[in-house]
């Protein structure tokens, strides 16, 4: 572990926005490119959304996604050492309107987004904004990678929640009036939603929250223009429709699914194909 912690801290030190950052991430774009972690998974997740596509739009699809998560590292390292970094990098916001609203009300913020651009640095901008950011994920075995984690995260002033710990946390959260993340878009949960043209499981978490506390689910998610620079998209708060607990807890759901498929469909480059969202 500490020469885990040695190497990213020696590789953060020479890191920076401008040439450096940029020929380091090229370098581990190509070496990803080359070794191909997870490419049959990519590729077999492309056909199934985009079963129109060609092989050859797939392949390039799954390139692009190695060099966008390569350069998403880079940018994660510089943030470590600035965070202020993050503020510089998002060029534009659309529809932060929204998310004011939304948390004047006092009841907190469900943050709907996914593996999306660059989510991390997303992380980091809304802390860097001043906003009470909580995120729920999922401790990692190893108590020495975690703690690595964990430092990176409060670094950037984000606070975390543990999935392991169930509602509670989240609860006390956003009765808070704080925004808590949720990334929503990967395999598991009770649910059955079309995704993408096919049925996958997915966490009806958001819609549970919103309906039990009245915070509002906003969906947010960053994409990446160029290396080092970004714009935040934030959307209109989605809305439970009326009906039993049951009934609106999965129409929320699917809601949440067409809004971070259609997210998706706009930069399928900046999404994590590497996962298997279809089991």
């Amino acid at each position: 572990m500490r020469w885990k912690k040695t190497f990213l801290g020696t590789l953060q030190a020479l890191l920076s926005t401008g040439i450096r950052g940029r020929v380091v991430a090229a370098m581990i774009g190509a070496s990803a490119r080359l070794i191909g972690p997870r490419r049959e998974v990519a590729l077999q997740n492309l056909a199934l959304a985009f079963p129109e596509s060609s092989e050859g739009w797939r392949r390039v699809q799954v390139r692009r996604i190695y060099d966008h998560l390569a350069l998403s590292l880079v940018e994660f390292l510089v943030t470590q050492k600035d965070p202020d970094q993050a503020l510089d990098w998002v060029e534009e916001v659309s529809g932060l309107e929204h998310f004011e609203q939304a948390l004047a009300k006092g009841r907190g913020i469900v943050l709907l987004t996914g593996h999306i651009g660059n989510w991390e640095l997303l992380g980091a901008w809304l802390c860097r904004k001043g906003y009470p950011m909580y995120a729920v994920v999922q401790r990692n075995e190893n108590p020495e990678t975690e703690r690595l984690i964990e430092e990176s995260r409060c670094r950037i002033g984000l606070k975390t929640l543990s999935k392991s710990f169930g509602m509670r946390g989240v609860l006390q959260a956003l009765k808070k009036g704080a925004v808590v993340a949720l990334l929503a878009d990967q395999h598991g949960g009770d649910l059955l939603i079309d995704f993408m043209g096919r049925r996958a499981k997915t966490f009806s978490g958001p819609a549970a929250f919103s309906l039990l506390t009245g915070a509002p689910i906003v969906p947010v998610v960053s994409f990446r223009r160029a290396p080092f620079r970004h714009e935040v998209v934030v959307l209109p708060p989605l809305v439970a429709p009326e009906g039993e607990r049951a009934f609106q807890i999965k129409a929320l759901t699917r809601q949440a699914n067409e809004i971070l498929e259609s997210l998706i469909r706009l930069h399928p480059e900046q999404w994590l194909w590497l996962h298997r969202r279809w089991r």
